[in-house]
């Protein structure tokens, strides 16, 4: 058997998917969750060749998946996405990009690409992390920051009927534009949305597949030493005499004498 080395080029992404209460919003249909769990398909099958992984977060974070070539495995953890995973209120980003950036940063080379895509409808956590986001910065990690959701927003529907405040007010979740832009901006980020403004999931696709591959894996190959090779040619040999005997009835009468005088 031959070893051989094999180089795969690639990137290592962290798909952070919002499992907070407002991703029940229905201003998305069915849902915000659901149509993000549609998209995010989609987007695994456009980026097979990569190293994918998948973080859950509301007010903490999670690894659903670990960074994985089985886009198979992959698909089915995001269908189990659901915002009754974590308890508590709230949506904390930066608690899914610390995440990403400890997981990639222990598994990844130095000179592998490392994007984080960010899908939420808000961000209510602590801001002005800025040593998180300057780590960011100056490890070369991409961070891509998808709004779902619509300026006018929607209810949450809940077993009891739609989501109240503890004063009786109906809550209405809205995308909260603004501060995902400033978090874009604050790491050198794009901002696309999944929404009532269109579904800009090709423009995202595009712009991950524009960002620089590097090497994200070695594998070490067995291959056999293949010696099949003498068998096709005595089968080879055998055809063509066939060929020969059916097309050429004179020397196939031939070399039946010649046996015979043998």
């Amino acid at each position: 058997e031959i070893e051989r080395k094999l180089l795969v080029l690639g990137r290592d992404i962290y798909l952070a998917v919002d499992v907070s209460k407002s991703m029940d919003a229905t201003d998305i249909a069915p849902s915000r969750l659901e149509k993000v769990k549609y998209e995010l398909n989609l987007l695994v099958q456009q980026l097979a060749n990569n190293r994918i992984g998948l973080i859950a977060f509301s007010n903490d974070a999670f690894i659903q998946s670990p960074l994985t070539y089985d886009s198979e495995s992959l698909q089915f953890l995001i269908q189990t996405l659901d915002t009754r995973l974590l308890p508590g209120q709230g949506t904390d980003v930066c608690q899914a990009l610390q995440l990403a950036y400890e997981k990639m940063s222990r598994s990844s080379d130095v000179n592998t690409s490392k994007i984080v895509l960010v899908f939420t409808a808000e961000e209510t956590g602590p801001q002005g992390k800025h040593a998180l986001t300057w780590k960011l910065k100056m490890e070369d990690f991409q961070v891509f920051y998808i709004g779902v959701g619509s300026q006018n927003g929607s209810t949450i529907p809940t077993d009891n009927g739609v989501l109240q405040t503890e004063k009786g007010e109906i809550v209405i979740s809205r995308l909260n534009e603004p501060a995902l832009l400033k978090l874009a901006n604050e790491t050198d980020s794009k901002y696309f949305r999944i929404g009532d403004g269109g579904i800009d999931m090709e423009e995202l696709i595009k712009a991950v597949n524009n960002s620089q591959t590097h090497r994200i894996d070695t594998r070490s190959v067995d291959v056999a030493n293949n010696k099949y090779y003498y068998f096709l040619g005595i089968a080879l040999l055998l055809l063509a005499l066939d060929i020969l005997i059916t097309y050429f009835p004179s020397l196939g009468h031939i070399l039946y004498i010649c046996h015979k005088d043998k």
